[in-house]
């Protein structure tokens, strides 16, 4: 997979706001803590999705490029103190990147 397919599949995996999280990897429906690859993970932080979605170290490197331009320390800086908007839109930037 492509580095900017592993990046529209986070982004996808996180779209809806419901299925969003921050200050971790992954919930579940519960809204329990739980490893991105377990099944029961509904919800992902935006570092959360992009390690579901792939392993290219370039989609990572892209994605935290974004977050810095965006003002930000890192992708998890971005995730846990802006908005969801702020999130699509450093993955906008990402994937518009590795086009």
């Amino acid at each position: 997979m492509s580095v900017k397919q592993e990046l529209i599949n986070a982004k996808a995996l996180i779209a809806n706001p419901e299925n969003w999280t921050q200050s971790c990897l992954a919930r579940n429906a519960g809204d329990m803590f739980v490893n991105v690859n377990d099944p029961s993970a509904c919800k992902f932080c935006a570092l959360g999705a992009l390690r579901k979605a792939g392993t290219h170290e370039d989609a990572y490197m892209k994605l935290a490029d974004a977050a810095f331009k965006a003002g930000f320390k890192g992708i998890v800086a971005l995730n846990d103190h802006g908005l969801h908007e702020d999130v699509m839109e450093m993955f906008d930037k990402a994937i518009e990147e590795a086009s």
